[in-house]
């Protein structure tokens, strides 16, 4: 499974950083150090300088790394010296890469990455600060700070990347939550990069040989996690896509990983006849394609596959073979794992003193690569051959290694699902936050949706009021019409019916200015006395049924008045 996941965490490296703009890369791809160097010495324009430094301390290996970093501290100076936030953004940059993969350095590489953040920021390079941003992540990743880790994939994914960049985001958050052995959440991350890349399928109207690539390898880590989680059909499921995948492509590389991938999970599933096909097919596949490194895997897996069968000739074969093309190569990540097989091979034939040898080597190498699992393997099977062979003394100590490389592992376990849990518990913390600032908000849109109402109810009552005294102004308005008009026509012979209408009309302005500027006087008390910052205020309740009472009389007042009216109308017969 390792090595799935170490291709992807390269594959999408090269997604994000091939899409940074370093144009100085492409400028002296094909250029020596040296060359460079007799370049950067010509040079007369600063700026050109920091380039040319940039990219030689990038071209300069770690072995030579006083060189290496003497060329990044010039850059440095000079971008400095120019005040060039574009250069100190990508000295920042390189001088992280150096601390981080020449020194181990992870916390100095991420303060350098940080300072390229922020002038990425302040320049508005949202691509470049997506790469800081990456690059921070990676780096708390090596240092096992998954949380900051996820923290820095999320900012970087918050600031919406082109899609081919967001694959790769989320796809280490995937490799994360494996490292830690959540598999439900990775094999979310996972499907969301097919998701992302199917998107990107569809825009262009057909794959390309890359995104075919990217596919195969995606399923084959997902492949992987199911592996991993002991369900070896639903890995098989994705392992057959991806041997489809790489047929209908000619992909030979794609074709030897499905394969081998194929061959793991049939072992797992104890179809060993099933495997060893699978695993000799991608023998003959990885001969074809001049490839050492994977033949001497498929060998040792053969060999474990016969053993399990019980043909130790063949598995004794195909042991010897692996054991020779990876002395040969030097494939130091695999020779624990061969020298074990061979162990194992040599106590079935009661070769003990070979078989202890060979676990020997094995624990040499295990500490080497920190391959714990094996070397936890290693030290039980030791033990167990010291007992068989009566040294009881070397089997005790090679079982207290033994225990304590097991509660170590379990320990790394129980850290691994704090961890998780830590993760669980933030991701609640953040939706009880969000949820908490929605209510907030919901809270202070009902209060404003409150006020407003209120707003909305004196607007009413005042209208009520304007069009009520608007209507006894237009009342008095034509009765004043009606009298004057009487007045001119019949002033002679009408002088005592006059002084009648005069004394009505003063009868109505005794009620405008006494009856009913009271009432209006009360119901303008009453509005100033409303809260309307709180409609639900228990006194506005009062408030209403004051204004209805006032409103009443008022309704009273008119109605006699339209009575006293009516009946001075008739007696006069105005019409």
């Amino acid at each position: 499974m390792r090595i799935f996941f170490k291709y992807f965490v390269v594959l999408i490296s090269v997604f994000v950083l091939g899409q940074v703009p370093y144009a100085l890369v492409a400028q002296t791809s094909q250029k020596g150090v040296d060359s460079l160097y007799a370049e950067y010495v010509k040079c007369s324009i600063d700026s050109d300088k920091v380039n040319i430094l940039i990219q030689l301390s990038i071209r300069t290996g770690c072995r030579d790394s006083t060189k290496k970093l003497g060329f990044i501290t010039k850059a440095f100076g000079l971008a400095e010296k120019l005040k060039w936030d574009k250069g100190r953004l990508i000295c920042n940059k390189v001088l992280g890469d150096y601390l981080s993969s020449c020194g181990n350095d992870y916390g100095r590489a991420i303060s350098c990455y940080q300072n390229s953040a922020y002038l990425a920021e302040t320049l508005k390079d949202t691509m470049n600060l997506v790469v800081a941003l990456e690059k921070i992540a990676g780096n708390y990743e090596n240092l096992a700070q998954h949380n900051q880790s996820l923290d820095y994939h999320n900012r970087a994914l918050s600031l919406n990347p082109d899609p081919g960049v967001s694959m790769g985001i989320l796809g280490n958050m995937g490799v994360i939550y494996c490292g830690i052995g959540d598999y439900s959440q990775a094999l979310i991350y996972y499907n969301r990069v097919l998701g992302l890349l199917d998107n990107i399928v569809y825009s262009k109207k057909g794959g390309d040989k890359q995104d075919t690539a990217t596919r195969g390898v995606l399923l084959l880590n997902i492949g992987d996690i199911y592996v991993a989680m002991l369900q070896p059909d639903k890995a098989l499921e994705n392992y057959e896509f991806v041997y489809r995948l790489s047929v209908a492509t000619h992909d030979q590389y794609l074709l030897l990983m499905s394969q081998m991938a194929e061959g793991k999970a049939y072992f797992i599933k104890k179809d060993h006849n099933s495997a060893i096909k699978k695993f000799e097919l991608a023998l003959v596949n990885a001969r074809d394609l001049g490839q050492p490194y994977y033949e001497a895997i498929i060998l040792n897996q053969l060999a474990k596959a016969f053993i399990a069968i019980g043909d130790v000739g063949r598995a004794n074969e195909y042991a010897v073979a692996a054991l020779r093309i990876s002395e040969k190569g030097n494939f130091v990540a695999q020779f624990p794992e061969t020298y074990m097989t061979m162990s194992k091979l040599l106590a079935m034939q009661n070769d003990n003193q070979g078989a202890i040898g060979y676990l020997q080597k094995a624990l040499e190498f295990c500490q080497k690569v920190h391959a714990l699992e094996d070397e936890k393997s290693a030290w039980e099977a030791l033990s167990n051959i010291y007992d068989k062979t009566n040294q009881p003394g070397k089997a005790l100590a090679a079982y207290r290694h033994f225990i304590s490389l097991r509660d170590s592992l379990y320990n790394i376990d129980k850290a691994n699902e704090l961890v998780r849990i830590d993760l669980q518990a933030g991701f609640g913390r953040k939706q009880l936050a969000d949820s908490l600032k929605q209510v907030k908000q919901s809270r202070a849109y009902e209060l404003k949706m409150q006020r407003q109402q209120g707003i909305t109810y004196s607007m009413l009552i005042g209208s009520a009021l304007v069009l009520l005294l608007s209507f006894f102004v237009y009342r008095n308005y034509n009765t004043q019409k009606k009298y004057n008009e009487l007045l001119s026509k019949e002033k002679a012979s009408h002088l005592a019916y006059i002084e009648a209408q005069s004394n009505a009309l003063t009868d109505f302005a005794h009620i405008q200015s006494h009856d009913i500027r009271g009432p209006v006087s009360t119901l303008l008390g009453l509005v100033k006395v409303f809260n309307f910052d709180d409609p639900n205020d228990p006194d506005n309740k009062e408030v209403i049924e004051g204004i209805a009472i006032v409103t009443e009389r008022l309704d009273k007042i008119v109605t006699d008045v339209v009575s006293q009216e009516n009946k001075f109308s008739t007696k006069g017969k105005f019409k």
